[in-house]
């Protein structure tokens, strides 16, 4: 658990103007000196969440950021506890954990659905990312292919992927891809990946490699997505990315709940935040802060919107 810290962080007075005109454009009320409010009035009785989340990038990065706003804007403490999709669905759904941000609908309607006689009015919140996700196999653009044939004719042998439980949709079977000659490399999360193929990246090697965006990666090299393979059609379909809060979380805890709901990124966002991340080894919470306060204004129009809808 992280203690909310007890100093306000300082912001320039740029910063501070912008943070006040976007919460007046956006909620029609004026801003606290800071363009941040740090009362805990309204703050659920013990102060106290458990936010659910996976170790994929986006949910990594948007549960520390969540975290970090509600215990310094509003005096919370929160408790991130890593698990996997289903574990946090159930779980939210039986009031184990307040939420989880995770959710790609429809791909992951059914775990919904598998719960209903037990959900007792699961919140289904909106969807934070502005836009759908993309997900396939891709190659370096700088080989010109459209798909794995033509991959495979350019020099391709090599097929970086993530293990099936890395990933939200699953993985890449062996069998798709040894069918076009291609050896897998299977790996735990984006960044093992990327230690491996980025050699091969920056000597203009042929390679295949699984992409998705919202996903860091997505800044530091140019990849385009191979089409065509029915195999890969459930990737090609596009998600939203929604939030999830236990039953009575909007009785219980309404000003979580608009934030939860009113919480949205674009995919360069989410992008930007997860390279700030990243760039925190070992501290995903310290580089949601970094980017917090680098984008101030768009995280207090976040807080005081939803002050607005609870006030």
């Amino acid at each position: 658990m992280r203690e909310r810290s007890a100093s306000p962080f300082a912001l320039p007075a740029r910063l501070l103007m912008l943070a006040a005109a976007a919460c007046f454009l956006l909620v029609g009320v004026g801003c606290s000196a800071g363009g941040r409010e740090t009362s805990t009035a309204g703050v659920q009785a013990d102060g106290v969440l458990d936010v659910a989340y996976t170790r994929q990038d986006e949910n990594v990065a948007v549960a520390n950021l969540t975290a970090f706003v509600l215990e310094e804007y509003r005096g919370y403490r929160v408790t991130l506890t890593e698990t996997d999709p289903r574990s946090a669905v159930e779980g939210v759904a039986a009031g184990e954990y307040d939420a989880y941000q995770g959710l790609w609908s429809p791909a992951q309607d059914g775990l919904l659905a598998e719960s209903e006689d037990d959900l007792n009015h699961l919140n289904l919140l909106g969807g934070w990312l502005v836009g759908t996700t993309r997900a396939g196999l891709a190659a370096p653009s700088y080989l010109g292919v459209r798909d794995l044939a033509s991959a495979r004719e350019a020099g391709a042998t090599r097929a970086f992927v993530l293990e099936d439980s890395s990933f939200v949709l699953g993985g890449i079977s062996q069998e798709t891809l040894a069918a076009y000659g291609l050896e897998p490399r299977y790996y735990p999360d984006m960044s093992s990946l990327w230690d491996e193929a980025g050699p091969l990246y920056r000597r203009g090697e042929a390679f295949v490699v699984f992409a998705y965006s919202p996903n860091w990666t997505s800044e530091r090299y140019e990849l385009s997505y191979l089409e065509g393979e029915e195999q890969l059609y459930r990737f090609n379909e596009p998600h939203s990315v929604r939030s999830v809060g236990r039953p009575g979380l909007g009785l219980d805890d309404p000003f979580v709940y608009a934030m939860l709901d009113g919480l949205r990124l674009t995919q360069a966002q989410v992008e930007s935040l997860e390279l700030a991340v990243l760039q925190e080894e070992g501290d995903p919470y310290r580089g949601a802060q970094a980017w917090a306060e680098d984008n101030s204004s768009l995280v207090a129009s976040w807080v005081y919107t939803a002050k607005v809808r609870t006030s």
